[in-house]
């Protein structure tokens, strides 16, 4: 799939659920640190157009930049 069908697809599951993609924002750093197994992770909150939720990232992570 190109990205441009990929892009379309996800905008019509985004539609259906309700979700306003001109709310979308980027992921925000908290500035809050948390081990999550063996890996220290960084919690950032993003806000879906509506659905707000948290992300922990593990920068060291095996292959976290392909990821």
């Amino acid at each position: 799939m190109n990205m441009n069908d990929a892009k379309k697809q996800a905008e019509a599951a985004q539609k259906v659920a309700g979700i306003d993609p001109g709310k979308i924002e980027k992921p925000k750093a908290t500035g809050k640190k948390e081990k999550v197994g063996a890996w220290d992770t960084e919690i950032y909150e993003f806000n879906l157009g509506g659905t707000t939720g948290k992300i922990w990232l593990a920068k060291d992570f095996p292959d976290a930049q392909a990821i």
